[in-house]
């Protein structure tokens, strides 16, 4: 019992930080907003929704580097989050670097694309409720005791099946990239980008806040970065926030 009112109190106290910062927001007091939703994310109580009122939080007070790292955020807990989505998009038009991406073939595009449609959860709910309805339809197959409905349930069967499959992979891909694949954003107003992970490596190019990178290697404390144009190189770690 005093496990579940402490859970339960804790809820109640994140709930209110969560209205307060909201109640902030509206007010226009977005500094005050922003330090009332840290304080739910230092608790270690994250969602998309949370990211994404500090991503307009920040955006509103001109910080659009923190605003990009936020919806960037939301968006990886809840690639579907329409509203996020959106507003990265204005974000990104503010920021200095315009990276055109290389272009990939179309159904990677097309795979990626259908992956994020729904949430890893979602992905997970949906590949349950279609073993059920396969198991279901393997009943209805055995017990079936015309030749009619035996085929109306074979259908079934293939469709649930495949069903499954595909909503199961999707979900699987979905967790894999979320484990496996780290992104960050470039938070300083401008870092060179070095050959080397040392303060003599030569200089390659410079980015500016708000650019995207993928992080394929760390040594110590500087990261290997590689931008969606196909350039890559070393920046600090205190240059860049990880998604």
């Amino acid at each position: 019992m005093l496990f579940s009112f402490t859970f339960s109190a804790l809820a109640q106290s994140t709930d209110s930080v969560f209205a307060k910062g909201n109640q902030c927001y509206t007010k226009g007091q977005y500094q005050q907003a922003i330090g009332e939703y840290l304080r739910i994310v230092k608790q270690g109580k994250v969602s998309s929704d949370l990211y994404y009122n500090l991503g307009n939080s920040y955006f509103k007070i001109n910080q659009n580097a923190l605003a990009i790292l936020y919806y960037e955020k939301a968006l990886k807990l809840h690639p579907a989050h329409s509203d996020a989505r959106f507003n990265l998009r204005q974000a990104n038009n503010k920021s200095v670097d315009k990276i055109a991406p290389l272009p990939e073939i179309f159904f990677k595009r097309w795979w990626k694309s259908w992956v994020a449609i729904c949430s890893i959860d979602t992905w997970a709910q949906l590949s349950l409720v279609a073993l059920f309805l396969l198991v279901a339809s393997l009943v209805l197959f055995i017990r079936s005791a015309t030749a009619a409905s035996k085929v109306v349930s074979f259908v079934f069967i293939i469709l649930f099946v495949l069903s499954f499959a595909l909503s199961f992979t999707s979900g699987w891909y979905g967790r894999y990239k979320f484990k496996n694949e780290t992104f960050a954003i470039v938070i300083s107003p401008s870092t060179y980008v070095k050959s080397s992970p040392d303060v003599q490596g030569k200089d390659l190019f410079i980015l500016h806040e708000g650019t995207k990178g993928k992080i394929t290697e760390q040594i110590g404390d500087w990261y290997r970065l590689h931008i969606a144009d196909g350039n890559e190189g070393w920046v600090k770690n205190e240059a860049i926030e990880c998604i």
